[in-house]
């Protein structure tokens, strides 16, 4: 990775927005129970915040959701 392309990475992750864990189990429309299961198996990536909560880009959620999506069709 350049240093130019290391930058707009960076620039895109400040202006992500941080989503906790009640959020992103609406978004993707599971019980938090389930969050914490995709998180453990490697599915889902977080970062602890505060207090070692999770916490998750809303980027990442999208990527999930988007790769969810592209297993079902597939499956079909």
């Amino acid at each position: 990775m350049t240093t130019i392309e290391a930058h707009e990475a960076y620039k895109a992750r400040l202006l992500d927005r941080v989503v906790w864990m009640g959020e992103a189990a609406r978004l993707l429309g599971v019980c938090p129970a389930t969050v914490r299961r995709y998180v453990r198996r490697g599915r889902l990536k977080c970062f602890r915040g505060p207090g070692d909560k999770r916490r998750f880009y809303l980027s990442e959620l999208r990527r999930f959701i988007e790769h969810r999506a592209e297993v079902a069709a597939n499956a079909h």
